[in-house]
C-alpha cells in the first residue's frame, strides 16, 4: 500500500517514524515495526522523501515470514485490513 503525505514545515520524518514505533530496518532497507514480540510478522515501509514538494511517499507491507530465495511462496502482503490500519494510524501521525 502506498501513499503520498504532506511534510509540512517539518524535516522531522524520522523522528515521528519512530515515535509510531518504527526502527531501522538491521540491512538499512526502509523502516520495520513488529507487530509482535517476535520479529515475525511485522510491518516494513519504505519511504521516498521530496524536498522540493515537502512530501514522503510511504509504501508499507505486512511481512509475514523471513524471505526463503528458493521458495515462490509469498512472504509479503501489501493489502489487507492489518495494513490499512496501520497506514491511516502513519497518516494520522503525520498529518495531526
Amino acid at each position: 500500500m502506498t501513499t503520498t503525505v504532506g511534510l509540512g514545515r517539518s524535516k522531522r520524518h524520522a523522528q515521528q517514524l519512530k515515535q509510531l514505533g518504527y526502527r531501522r530496518h538491521p540491512h538499512g532497507d526502509g523502516w520495520v515495526r513488529p507487530v509482535k514480540r517476535s520479529w515475525y510478522p511485522r510491518f516494513h515501509l519504505y519511504e521516498r522523501v521530496d524536498w522540493g514538494k515537502r512530501t514522503i511517499t510511504i509504501d508499507l507491507h505486512l511481512d509475514h515470514a523471513r524471505e526463503d530465495p528458493d521458495d515462490w511462496k509469498r512472504t509479503a502482503s501489501s493489502d489487507g485490513p492489518e495494513v490499512a490500519a496501520e497506514m491511516a494510524r502513519i497518516i494520522a501521525a503525520f498529518t495531526g
